[in-house]
């Protein structure tokens, strides 16, 4: 089996102040699925405040384009519980050769805001699953994107509003 290679790019559109990175941390193989870090960085001189959905640093956990559908599952640590907290979300070994997600896809309206501070970087680890049945990470290129808010100034003082941004991220497959 020649399991794809991927690569991720990622940016955030309509802002200077804050950068959106993609990190491919592994390449899928029969030993694992890939995994990927999404950060925020914060490229201004004041705290920026980010106003988006869970998980945190993006929400949309769904491919809006590209030749099949993949699920970005997240690496939560729930509750500051220790140990894998993805088990039910990650499967231990690839079905059909393929690593894919088959559980029901849950994404509450929960918002949350959190800091980012002056040349401060918050990330989480990502998973991509194949969620087609049929396919199996088709090469081409896999496009996610996600809407937040954000604020600028003190965390706990004064902030003015500085619009929205897009967080976007692209995953090319390569076999």
């Amino acid at each position: 089996m020649k399991w794809p290679h991927l690569t991720a790019d990622a940016q955030a559109d309509g802002t200077d102040d804050l950068s959106f990175r993609a990190t491919v941390r592994h390449q899928m193989s029969a030993d694992g699925p890939a995994r990927l870090t999404l950060a925020v960085a914060n490229e201004s001189t004041q705290s920026v405040l980010i106003d988006t959905g869970v998980p945190e640093p993006f929400d949309e956990l769904v491919s809006c384009s590209g030749p099949s559908r993949l699920f970005l599952a997240p690496i939560v640590d729930t509750y500051g519980i220790t140990g894998p907290a993805d088990q039910w979300m990650v499967p231990d070994a690839p079905v059909d050769e393929c690593w894919r997600f088959d559980g029901p896809i849950v994404k509450g309206d929960t918002g949350l805001s959190y800091g980012v501070g002056p040349g401060e970087v918050r990330g989480r680890e990502h998973v991509p699953l194949e969620l087609d049945g049929e396919a199996c990470f088709p090469s081409g290129t896999y496009r996610f994107e996600s809407t937040a808010s954000l604020r600028i100034g003190d965390p706990d003082g004064e902030k003015r509003e500085a619009g929205e941004v897009t967080l976007w991220v692209e995953l090319t497959a390569k076999r």
